[in-house]
């Protein structure tokens, strides 16, 4: 019978399955909310009296309900409540977007956005995705998160030029309602479908790999423990500092090529738009690397190479010269998600993966937090000179180098027998 079981499992291993499922959660995280965020801001904030003030806020609040939100997610994760977790993300997107589209005023709009926006992206976003990958593979993590991960990419690719031709067709109130409708429609019935928390729920064992004659289950996670860990510290404090310039090329890079190497606005966005291609493409190469050497030279590596990069880019004074830089720093800096989640599991193990993620995801909220404030800060202060302040960046990138020093990522992860 033990055969039997195994050679059926083997079969019909569903880890693709879940993979496609993470990566489908993943664009709707994105794609139906901050991905068309700013193609419904203006004509939203026309419509309702919002002030640009009150837009950047709305922006915030989704943050900062993400940020909070991770850790008690994280806990939820490892209770078993992947499934619904992830169907009520949807479904919290889907009737947010309806209700934004009756809204009359600003607080009206910054309260869907922070409670059922914010919460939907939080539920369906990075967290859940990479954990039900997580679960679902060991020794090609880094592969199945990088190809999981490419879902963000799509979405908000995807998703803003549909949001922007249902604005043209239909106005911005039944274009949200169409959005909604549709995120409910198209992505709850897969995720129902395929979504299985772990594979030792249906007798499998990550990887494809013979199922365990004792199965492995979650076991509590010490938080204060957690907290004592230096290796805890040193993930979350370098992988925040790491998305900080990330962050800031994607809301930045466009005026600057504008301001810095007089390129128009159809050029710098299309750059981006070639960024975000390239940033997928790094997640998939890279994150399948990191499956077969080791993780923390590679996190060197990018390091080094986002530097280099960077200095490139600052010293760029043609459209050429600029677009060749971003869009390869948008290779490297994109495969920091999925390399998250790959280290992650090495050093702490499966079974504690998402409450790990999620504080992690918390801790990281000043990061997220401070980044535009403190890029606009060096704006202010140097008079519009975008170069000066992305050279402030150089800095962060120095002070990475601390908790660099200091992590130390096994080869193989802790616990799992068969990797």
């Amino acid at each position: 019978m033990a055969t039997a079981t195994r050679t059926l499992g083997a079969a019909h291993f569903h880890g693709a399955r879940m993979v496609g499922a993470a990566l489908l959660s993943n664009a709707a995280s994105i794609g139906f909310t901050l991905g068309i965020y700013g193609v419904f801001s203006g004509e939203v904030a026309a419509t309702i009296g919002a002030s640009q003030t009150q837009v950047g806020l709305g922006h915030s609040a989704w943050a900062l309900t993400l940020g909070l939100g991770s850790p008690l997610l994280g806990w939820l994760l490892l209770r078993g409540w992947l499934r619904p977790v992830l169907i009520g993300g949807v479904a919290s997107i889907a009737a947010g977007l309806i209700l934004l589209s009756r809204a009359t005023s600003p607080v009206q709009a910054g309260a869907v956005l922070l409670i059922l926006l914010g919460v939907g992206s939080l539920c369906t976003g990075t967290l859940p995705a990479s954990t039900l990958v997580s679960n679902w593979y060991v020794r090609r993590r880094g592969q199945m998160l990088g190809l999981a991960s490419t879902g963000t990419t799509l979405g908000s690719a995807l998703l803003p030029t549909l949001a922007a031709l249902l604005i043209g067709a239909w106005g911005w109130r039944t274009a949200l309602v169409v959005l909604g409708v549709a995120a409910a429609a198209l992505v709850i019935p897969v995720l129902w479908a395929w979504v299985i928390d772990r594979p030792e729920d249906v007798g499998q064992a990550p990887d494809g790999d013979p199922p365990l004659a004792v199965p492995v289950h979650p076991v509590p996670v010490d938080v204060r423990g957690l907290l004592r860990n230096p290796q805890f510290w040193a993930v979350a404090s370098f992988f925040g500092l790491m998305f900080m310039p990330g962050t800031m090329m994607l809301i930045f890079s466009v005026p600057y090529a504008q301001a810095e190497i007089g390129m128009t606005t159809v050029a710098a966005a299309s750059v981006l738009s070639v960024r975000a291609f390239s940033g997928a493409c790094g997640k998939v190469v890279l994150g399948r690397l990191s499956d077969h050497v080791d993780k923390r030279w590679m996190l060197v590596g990018i390091l080094a190479a986002y530097t280099l990069l960077m200095v490139a880019m600052l010293r760029a004074t043609t459209p050429a010269g600029f677009a060749a830089a971003s869009i390869t720093m948008g290779f490297f800096g994109a495969a920091l998600l999925p390399l998250q989640g790959a280290v992650v599991g090495a050093i702490f193990g499966r079974e504690a993966f998402g409450p790990v993620v999620g504080l992690a995801n918390g801790m990281k909220l000043p990061f997220n937090m401070a980044a535009a404030p403190l890029f606009g800060w060096m704006l202010d202060a140097s008079g519009m000179d975008y170069r000066f302040a992305f050279r402030g960046y150089l800095i962060v990138f120095a002070v990475a180098c601390v908790p660099l020093i200091f992590l130390r990522v096994p080869r193989a992860e802790r616990g799992h027998a068969q990797a």
